[in-house]
């Protein structure tokens, strides 16, 4: 029973995602249930590593930012669909993506080997025996029954523990569905039971002018709706943040956009294109002098220093650069300073332009 006199604190915030003007939109609080739906193929399992990975380092990753209060940062993640194999791959993502080498509060479970009704005790099992959960995601949320998109009965029970995990546990599930291959809509019983008991449902769609980019849209909130956002894949694997696309572009902008985009990034040099001695001398000029420093400014000395080299790129670019970095073990993460990492030999170039290596 809920009296007009309780007093009801609103839930602690997870995750939100950021407008054009700053603010935050909540998309998902503790206590509840979101879902992250789109068809297969069209990049739910990069969005949702960029959530996790934001959740992880709460931090603002793509339009991302998670917030998890303290005592309760564990994040788990169960995956039911793909081999281990592409379950590491994901996860070695997610710690590029978060700049943390080893995250302590990521646990990841891959559960494609496991009948249904083990997958479901299995994640009952690490909810009630790890500390310290604030958020978790499910990717593959209908392998918990046998077939709860066409059995309304089996839909049911799998809300049932979603709701009663999230009440008696106080953390935040994060499911992934995949949508009907005829429509946009979440399939069967079980998506028809998520969008009326989550929090947030967020669709992840290719945009249909370019199949590179994937768009990331509110279906229903319970908070307002946030601005959509697209994001695409770079040559390390990692998603980004498409600057400067809008939902409500007419087609032919969109195609000009993308021209000049495709125009400029191919006069903007990429991690993968530089030898490796041109990266030890834009990290030796990046951390010159200078003591460790947090992220954003990690990022703007390098910029600096690639510009002085004369390889000119914008952030989003430059933050490609810092993961690049520690995931080839050249720039270090000790608490949330950047150091550099550089092997002994490699400490040795003094005078890159008169050698000849930019």
């Amino acid at each position: 029973m809920v009296r007009p006199t309780d007093q009801i604190g609103q839930p602690p915030t997870c995750l939100t995602i950021e407008q054009e003007d700053g603010t935050q939109r909540i998309i998902g609080t503790l206590g509840n249930v979101s879902s992250v739906t789109g068809k297969s193929k069209a990049g739910k399992t990069f969005g949702v590593s960029a959530a996790v990975a934001a959740a992880v380092a709460c931090r603002l990753i793509l339009k991302i930012k998670g917030s998890l209060p303290a005592g309760q940062r564990t994040v788990l993640l169960f995956d039911t669909e793909q081999s281990r194999y592409h379950v590491l791959r994901v996860v070695r993502r997610i710690c590029a993506l978060s700049g943390i080498a080893e995250p302590p509060n990521l646990i990841v479970f891959s559960l494609r080997e496991y009948p249904p009704n083990e997958r479901l005790a299995l994640i009952d099992y690490a909810f009630n025996n790890t500390p310290g959960v604030g958020l978790v995601v499910i990717d593959g949320i209908r392998d918990l029954q046998v077939d709860p998109v066409l059995d309304s009965e089996q839909s049911s029970k799998i809300i049932t523990h979603l709701l009663r995990w999230t009440t008696d546990l106080n953390i935040h599930i994060l499911t992934v569905l995949h949508q009907n291959k005829t429509d946009n809509n979440s399939r069967g019983h079980l998506g028809t039971e998520l969008n009326h008991k989550a929090e947030t449902v967020i669709s992840i769609t290719k945009d249909s002018n370019d199949k590179e980019v994937s768009v990331v849209a509110p279906e229903y909130c319970r908070d307002r709706d946030f601005e959509p956002f697209a994001f695409s894949i770079n040559e390390q694997g990692l998603p980004f943040l498409v600057e400067g696309w809008k939902a409500d572009q007419r087609s032919t902008n969109r195609k000009e956009a993308k021209t000049a985009e495709a125009s400029k990034a191919s006069r903007t040099v990429t991690p993968g294109q530089l030898p490796a001695e041109t990266h030890t001398v834009i990290l030796q000029r990046a951390f010159s002098g200078v003591t460790p420093d947090k992220y954003g400014e990690t990022c703007r000395r390098i910029k600096a220093a690639a510009e002085y080299f004369g390889h000119k790129f914008g952030d989003n670019r430059a933050k490609e650069f810092v993961t690049y970095y520690l995931t080839n073990h050249r720039l270090k993460l000790v608490d949330t300073t950047y150091t550099l990492n550089l092997p002994p030999v490699e400490l040795t170039v003094t005078n890159p332009i008169e050698s000849g290596l930019v």
